[in-house]
This record gives C-alpha cells, sequence and structure tokens, in this order.
C-alpha cells in the first residue's frame, strides 16, 4: 500500500513540477518579447509584467513608462506575436501607459511625444504591421 502511495505521490509532484517550469517559461518568454519590442520606444522603460488566468483566458498586463503613445494597432501586433499559453487558453496583452517626461539641461529629451497625435517613431522602427 504505501509504495502505490508513493508512487501515487511521485506523479503527482511530476505533474506539478512540469506544469510550474512551464508557466515559467510562458512567462519569461513574454517579458522577453514585451522589452524587446518596447527597447524600439526611444525613452520608454518596461516597468511590471503581471499575468491573470482564468478558464478562458491568460491576460497579460504591461506597465510602460514612456514619453509616447501606444496605438490600439501596437498593441494588437505585439499580442499577435505573444507565445500560446501552455494550458491552451486565449492570450490577450494589456498595455498600461505612464506619461514620463525626461528633461536635460536644454529643454525636454523627446520634444511633444506626450501629446496624442505626437511624433512617436520613425517608420523604420515601428512594429511591423502598425499604422
Amino acid at each position: 500500500m504505501s509504495i502505490v502511495l508513493l508512487i501515487v505521490l511521485g506523479v503527482l509532484l511530476g505533474v506539478a513540477t512540469h506544469r510550474g517550469v512551464q508557466n515559467l517559461l510562458f512567462e519569461t518568454k513574454i517579458r522577453e518579447i514585451l522589452q524587446e519590442h518596447i527597447d524600439r520606444y526611444p525613452g520608454a522603460n518596461l516597468s511590471e509584467v503581471r499575468f491573470e488566468r482564468t478558464n478562458k483566458e491568460t491576460l497579460v498586463r504591461a506597465v510602460v513608462r514612456s514619453p509616447s503613445h501606444f496605438s490600439g494597432g501596437d498593441v494588437a501586433v505585439l499580442e499577435r506575436e505573444l507565445p500560446a499559453a501552455p494550458d491552451g487558453t486565449t492570450v490577450s496583452l494589456r498595455v498600461r501607459r505612464i506619461g514620463i517626461e525626461e528633461m536635460t539641461a536644454d529643454g525636454p529629451a523627446f520634444e511633444g511625444a506626450d501629446r496624442p497625435g505626437a511624433a512617436r517613431l520613425e517608420p523604420s522602427v515601428r512594429f511591423v504591421g502598425s499604422q
């Protein structure tokens, strides 16, 4: 009887460890992709990434400090590049931008970047598929 119990406990521990490692790798990959894309925005910094899981969805919330605005198209393009969740749920991305102003002795480092419609990135460094 005790051997059966040990085998069952071993299997349960193995499954739990496998799930934990899968989730850790998934979250790490998401952070790497987000950081890579946020680095393309001058003055932007990825501050925080949180994950919320439900039965139907894995919600990824990224907090970005940036002088530039993000469009829905920017978020949609980035969301399409995220890997599938290990549990098979749909992955949705939400980006919360906290506006910043970086000041130098000569004035703002990113002139007018905090105003909607202001110049953001040069087309050559924008997300592929963004408008």
